[in-house]
C-alpha cells in the first residue's frame, strides 16, 4: 500500500503544477525565474507523447483498486478532472512557449512581443480558461478547488493584456509594466495555493 501511495504522490507532483509562468522582465534585469520550481514533466510532456497519457490513464485505473470504497465517488470525480483538464493544457502550453520569448522587453524586441502577445499568448490563454470553466466537477472540494484555479488563471490573463498595451506604446510605461507584473504575480500566488491543496486533496487516496 505505501508504494502505492508513494507513486500517487509522485503523480499528483508531475501532473498538478500548473505550467509555471516566470514575470516580464526589462532587457538586462536578472530572471525571477527559480529553474528549480520547474517540475522535470510538464503538461506539454504528456500532451506530446501519447504513451504517457495511456501509461497515466492505465495507472490511475490501476490505481482505483486500492481506493477504499466510500472514496471511490470523490476519486472518479478526481480522475475525470485531472484527464479533461489534460486535454485543455495544450493551449496553456502554446500561451506559456510564446510567453517566454516575449516577457523581456527593449527597444529592438517591443513589437514582436506586441504581437507575440495579441496573435499566441492571450488568445490560447484566454482559450484555455474558457475550456477549464466548462468544468464541473461534482465532488464540493474540487469543485471549490477548481475556482480558485480559475481566479488565479484569469488575473494572470489580465496581467497578460495589461502586458500587451505597454508593448504596444511607442515609450515606457513602468506604471503600467509594474501593475501587469503585479497581475501576473497575484494569480501565480493563488494558483501556488491551488496545487498545494491538491496535492493534499489527492494524499486522502
Amino acid at each position: 500500500m505505501k508504494k502505492y501511495r508513494l507513486l500517487a504522490g509522485i503523480l499528483s507532483t508531475v501532473l498538478l503544477f500548473s505550467a509555471i509562468f516566470t514575470l516580464p522582465s526589462l532587457a538586462g534585469a536578472e530572471s525571477e525565474a527559480d529553474s528549480s520550481s520547474v517540475p522535470a514533466i510538464t503538461y506539454e510532456d504528456i500532451l506530446n507523447h501519447p504513451e504517457l497519457q495511456t501509461e497515466l490513464k492505465q495507472y490511475l485505473s490501476d490505481y482505483r483498486e486500492l481506493v477504499e470504497p466510500d472514496m471511490l465517488d470523490a476519486y472518479d470525480d478526481y480522475v475525470y478532472y485531472l484527464i479533461t483538464s489534460i486535454k485543455h493544457r495544450k493551449y496553456e502550453a502554446l500561451a506559456v512557449k510564446a510567453y517566454e520569448k516575449c516577457r523581456v522587453d527593449s527597444v529592438k524586441t517591443r513589437v514582436q512581443s506586441y504581437n507575440g502577445m495579441t496573435r499566441t499568448v492571450i488568445p490560447n490563454y484566454q482559450k484555455f480558461i474558457d475550456l477549464m470553466k466548462t468544468i464541473k466537477p461534482a465532488e464540493p472540494q474540487i469543485s471549490k478547488l477548481h475556482q480558485q484555479f480559475i481566479k488565479g488563471a484569469t488575473l494572470q490573463l489580465e496581467g497578460f493584456k495589461l502586458l500587451q498595451k505597454y508593448f504596444s506604446q511607442a515609450k515606457r510605461n513602468d506604471s503600467l509594466f509594474y501593475k501587469a507584473n503585479d497581475k501576473i504575480r497575484s494569480g501565480k500566488n493563488i494558483l501556488d495555493k491551488y496545487n498545494v491543496a491538491m496535492l493534499n486533496y489527492v494524499a486522502q487516496f
